[in-house]
């Protein structure tokens, strides 16, 4: 998305914002009002009971359990948000301007009027929701050249994990349809122009509880990448697609500490769905627990089954 079209999409919030305290002001109490309001009222519990699911549903993944005390809540949003500090994500924002107005509108309508707690309804649950996307780190982190290859990775993997979040450190460098897709879907693309790249990477892959690395075209940064997997013991949860850059010495290496080496996407999301299965991922922090891959049980075994 080019700055012409961030800037028109931020004022668009401010438009929101205006029509809606004008609308209040002139049908105060109005039946049309009451309806809208509720309305209102409505999408910001909706937001709020979906932001609830999904933190039962990271706390079983992250914690082994849906409980989530709001200490261990925070830490885990810590470490999510480190590296999103200095982003310069458009998402992140947009979400700032929403729970600006949220606050603003809602003091605005204790002086004024009533009725326009409704719109700040509105904002508070964009609020919400944002907040349910990034306050957990990605359940799957995927690494890997900055090419299409690896951004239909991404999106292919963002839609069978249903909610969980996708960490990626990949550039969106065209400005075409699959990458603005891929940034509305994702909330964790990382641009952090302070932190090491590789502090970055080492702290999301120690985080997320499956790695992808895309292989098709080796890069120096790719190899960095590759040579940290293995220096920080990863290889055990790491899913290799295999590309023309691989060699047969990388091959051995991870196959050797538990990697397991796919030959295309589609078998990159079988394993993944093992690992994470759909009637998990629906019961929203009930049924039985995730089995994910360790040392004992590395990823390679997941494959096999």
């Amino acid at each position: 998305m080019d700055a012409s079209k961030k800037a028109a999409v931020s004022a668009g919030l401010y438009v929101v914002a205006f029509l809606g305290l004008l609308f209040f002001e002139i049908f105060r109490g109005q039946s049309i009002a009451i309806y809208a309001a509720a309305a209102c009222l409505i999408f910001f519990l909706y937001s709020f009971l979906v932001f609830q699911k999904f933190l039962a549903l990271c706390g079983k993944v992250f914690l082994g359990r849906p409980e989530v005390h709001s200490k261990e809540a925070s830490q885990l949003a810590a470490q999510a948000r480190s590296f999103r500090d200095y982003s310069e994500g458009f998402e992140d924002k947009l979400a700032s301007i929403s729970s600006v107005l949220s606050i603003t509108v809602a003091l605005a309508a204790v002086v004024a009027n009533p009725w326009w707690l409704s719109v700040a309804c509105i904002f508070a649950g964009l609020t919400v929701v944002h907040r349910a996307k990034t306050c957990f780190p990605g359940a799957v982190l995927v690494l890997g050249p900055s090419n299409d290859a690896t951004r239909r990775l991404v999106m292919l993997i963002q839609k069978t994990l249903r909610g969980l979040n996708v960490t990626s450190f990949i550039n969106f460098v065209s400005a075409n349809e699959a990458a603005d897709h891929l940034e509305k879907i994702s909330g964790h693309r990382i641009t952090n122009p302070v932190v090491s790249w590789l502090a970055a990477v080492e702290t999301h892959a120690a985080l997320a509880k499956v790695l992808v690395l895309n292989t098709s075209h080796v890069t120096e940064q790719v190899n960095d990448e590759f040579e940290l997997l293995g220096e920080k013991g990863f290889f055990y949860k790491t899913i290799i697609i295999v590309g023309e850059g691989l060699t047969s010495e990388m091959s051995e290496t991870a196959l050797a500490n538990g990697a397991l080496l796919v030959e295309s996407n589609a078998e990159c999301e079988a394993v993944v769905q093992s690992v994470f299965p759909l009637s998990q991922l629906k019961s929203w922090g009930g049924g039985d627990p995730f089995q994910f891959p360790s040392p004992e049980a590395p990823i390679s075994t997941f494959g096999a089954s």
